[in-house]
């Protein structure tokens, strides 16, 4: 995602080759597109936006959830084939295609809501129903490579953790504990780990941790300066991580390896970079 002008509330799509060059515009619809996720295939991208609300250009900032709807979309990788695949006044986040290709998962809930739940539905928008229930926020589903578990953030109001399940929502089990918000679960390509954000209430230090599937194991990328706003992306061959980068005033995307090592920034702010998502068929 990408802007010139943060205040004009109209943030678009790009594509870029992996070492940051060759950028090239995808959408340019009014007011917000984000959360990309690359297809299985590489062929498509689900996103999501504003298009369809009111005011398509005043879902930037402050508590948009009250008061605009997020519709989930698809679009070919060369910007062709624009599909609307959810309607209504939601507020539909976070798609993600399963590894198949043949269904997408994502959060909803009522505009307005305080409490959302994870939906399913096929590629093309058809048979979407609820897979978690309850009067906690479920948020940022991601899948792991086999297709048969998925890891979510469940939201009580009071703790924010991350958690696996089944990937129709069974048999789930909280994998992150303490006090700190864990959030923004990424599964690895070959299924060993999750990456996921983590904020310490204490001083509000932002960091990208390592977990094994079962909780066990956590470790800090160090130092990767992380903007909390958006999930880290694995590279295909899981040795590498590209997240939003914080500087004051700045988002910027940056790439590290999962020790913290060669970290290389890809863009330097001339615009306002964030909900990166890396290409399978990009090495």
């Amino acid at each position: 995602m990408r802007t010139l002008d943060r205040g004009a509330g109209d943030y678009d799509l790009y594509t870029m080759d992996a070492d940051g060059s060759n950028m090239r515009e995808l959408t340019s619809f009014p007011g917000l597109e984000t959360e990309p996720d690359w297809s299985p295939d590489g062929q498509m991208i689900a996103f999501v936006s504003t298009q369809e609300s009111k005011d398509p250009n005043d879902c930037t900032s402050g508590y948009v959830e009250f008061r605009c709807a997020f519709q989930i979309y698809r679009i070919n990788a060369d910007g062709s084939g624009l599909m609307r695949l959810t309607a209504g006044e939601r507020y539909e986040r976070s798609p993600v295609w399963s590894p198949d290709g043949t269904q997408i998962l994502y959060a909803s809930r009522e505009v307005g809501a305080n409490d959302g739940y994870l939906y399913l539905m096929q590629a093309d928008g058809s048979n979407a129903h609820p897979i978690t229930s309850g009067a906690d926020d479920y948020t940022s589903p991601t899948w792991s490579p086999d297709g048969k578990r998925i890891a979510f953030v469940r939201n009580n109001h009071d703790e924010m953790q991350v958690w696996v399940s089944d990937a129709d929502g069974g048999n789930a089990q909280q994998i992150t504990k303490g006090r700190d918000y864990s959030f923004n679960p990424v599964w690895s390509p070959d299924g060993s780990k999750i990456a996921f954000l983590v904020v310490a209430r204490r001083d509000k230090a932002a960091h990208i941790v390592l977990v094994h599937p079962d909780g066990t194991d956590p470790q800090v990328v160090p130092n990767a300066e992380v903007n909390t706003g958006y999930p880290p992306s694995w590279s295909p061959d899981g040795k590498r991580l590209i997240y939003v980068r914080f500087n004051p005033g700045r988002y910027d995307l940056s790439v590290t390896d999962l020790d913290g090592s060669h970290i290389e920034e890809l863009t330097h702010s001339d615009a306002f970079y964030s909900a990166p998502s890396w290409s399978a068929a990009t090495p």
